[in-house]
């Protein structure tokens, strides 16, 4: 029950438009640079990327998270169905 209240506090939903910013974001800046891609240097650029992914999705959890926090009263009326507003979770 907590790993689901867990899930439901992070607002996968969310995620998708992240993870596809960055994408596109890279993606362009790859595009742009001119030998950008025959020069990578794949085995020291994917790490950075999964960490700077792993910080962007942290980053997303945190701002849905906080937004739950602050707008309780508002969410117990237009959302009841999230953690903090049903109760699921405390603010603690």
């Amino acid at each position: 029950a907590k790993l689901r209240a867990l899930y439901k506090f992070t607002r996968p939903h969310t995620i998708r438009g992240t993870v596809l910013a960055s994408f596109a974001g890279t993606a362009r800046a790859l595009i742009d640079t001119p030998g950008a891609i025959a020069n990578a240097q794949w085995g020291t650029m994917l790490p950075r990327a999964v960490i700077g992914m792993i910080a962007l999705l942290l980053g997303n959890a945190f701002i849905v998270g906080i937004n739950q926090i602050f707008d309780e009263g508002i969410d117990k009326m237009n959302k009841p169905f999230l953690p903090v507003a049903s109760g699921e979770m405390s603010k603690r």
